[in-house]
């Protein structure tokens, strides 16, 4: 739940392994699935065929820009967005329960590609 960011499971294994936990990989894939399932995290894909996850707990509702050239993710809130949700949803009498939203592209930082992965 501390993790900052939006990270894939084996990233967590990774870190918790470096910090000595006797913890096992299969333990780790179990255990985010059942903060998932509970709604303590949310599960994102951000088009590089990988489960990544991040914590709902004291976030808002927000949406993704995705670097496909250096794979940075910035996350933004617009509320229009959420309102065309809503309004979607309510004229074809669907009950939205949540929705994702990303935007893929190429960032403008002149440093973009020398970082690759970063999250």
């Amino acid at each position: 739940m501390e993790y900052e960011g939006h990270f894939g499971a084996d990233e967590l294994y990774i870190k918790m392994k470096s910090s000595d936990s006797n913890i096992s990989r299969a333990t780790v894939y179990n255990t985010l699935e059942l903060l998932a399932q509970c709604e303590l995290l949310s599960k994102r894909n951000f088009g590089e065929n990988k489960t990544r996850y991040e914590s709902n707990v004291g976030k808002t509702s927000h949406d993704h820009l995705i670097c496909t050239n250096c794979g940075a993710i910035k996350e933004f809130s617009e509320p229009k967005i959420q309102k065309i949700v809503k309004e979607i949803s309510s004229e074809i009498g669907f009950d939205s329960t949540g929705y994702s939203f990303n935007i893929f592209g190429k960032c403008t930082n002149p440093n973009c590609g020398q970082n690759k992965n970063a999250k």
